[in-house]
């Protein structure tokens, strides 16, 4: 069991490098910036983070987490309920390249190929735990057509995310999780009525995405 102190510690340097990510981006936060910032040895960092590549990790769950908090969703109220998946991705990626979220961490993180592609397995894992097919059944089959077509559709979003950001704009993440939304629905079998209705219009009209990016906003602020 870990000890009481090496967790305050550990949750000091999560913090530390949370603060940096989002002020000077993934890239240009180092070992040193962090234990200067919690004011401890560098070596001290890296012996409770051997990889940064894990503070980036906890920094998008911890994120999606928050993300859940503010819509008030639970484990169960996202269980197979597409449109509230759909809102908390829209919630989720609308506050990461918000100006006040973090714009330059995610840029950083989509510039490297392993990054993206440990983001992108995320995502993937996360929705899946929550999603079964028409028949019920859970869909955890990595060579399978649902993950096949959420991890290609998934791709391209990625892709153009990276684009905005990189030409300095910002995407239109609930318009541009459509397509991955209504493929996800298509390849689990639901009825094309339900995929249909898979857009910002009709599945997020009541959804407070503004709202719960300010509240996102205010909670990584005070961090």
């Amino acid at each position: 069991m870990a000890r009481p102190k090496n967790e305050r510690l550990k949750a000091r340097i999560r913090t530390a490098a949370w603060r940096l990510f989002a002020t000077d981006g993934y890239e240009a936060t180092s070992y040193t910036a962090i234990a200067s910032a919690v004011g401890i040895s560098r070596n001290l960092v890296q012996y409770h983070f051997p990889k940064k590549d894990v503070l980036a990790a906890q920094l998008f769950e911890d994120c999606l987490s928050r993300t859940c908090q503010v819509l008030g969703l639970t484990d169960d109220g996202l269980r197979n309920n597409l449109e509230a998946i759909y809102a908390v991705g829209s919630v989720y990626f609308t506050y990461l390249e918000s100006e006040e979220g973090l714009g330059a961490f995610l840029l950083d993180v989509l510039k490297s190929r392993e990054l993206t592609r440990a983001s992108c397995a995320f995502n993937t894992r996360w929705i899946l735990g929550h999603v079964a097919d028409a028949q019920g059944s859970l869909t955890f089959d990595e060579g399978g057509k649902t993950v096949r077509a959420l991890v290609g559709h998934m791709g391209g979003f990625y892709e153009l995310l990276y684009f905005e950001l990189d030409r300095g704009g910002t995407l239109d993440a609930a318009e541009a999780l459509s397509p991955v939304m209504k493929a996800l629905a298509t390849a689990l079998g639901y009825p094309m009525s339900q995929v249909y209705a898979l857009t910002p219009r009709n599945a997020l009209a009541d959804v407070p995405i503004q709202s719960a990016v300010r509240k996102l906003q205010e909670a990584y602020a005070s961090i």
